[in-house]
């Protein structure tokens, strides 16, 4: 059984190790819907940041409402999309 290692998939991520396909299809594995949200929540959070410091605003944007959508309230990467959306509406 492979288990899904959030921290470690999104650094190879960051390193261009895996591409955003492959970080997406590493979250969506499981079976349980609320494991799943949350592993997505936890990508598109990472993801938005990778598109974010190489300054694709637009993009980001776009990973971090996804990650919004997943209502895993309870996860610091959702607080940490709001934040970072309602920065952005400021600039």
């Amino acid at each position: 059984m492979a288990f899904f290692v959030p921290h470690r998939t999104y650094l190879r991520c960051l390193l261009s190790n895996l591409t955003e396909k492959e970080v997406l299809e590493k979250a969506r594995r499981g079976e349980d819907d609320k494991k799943i949200r949350e592993q997505l929540c936890e990508a598109y959070y990472y993801l938005g940041e990778e598109r974010l410091w190489k300054g694709n605003w637009k993009g980001a944007k776009e990973y971090f409402q996804k990650c919004i959508e997943t209502s895993a309230y309870n996860f610091i990467e959702y607080q940490l999309a709001k934040i970072t959306l309602e920065n952005m509406k400021e600039k």
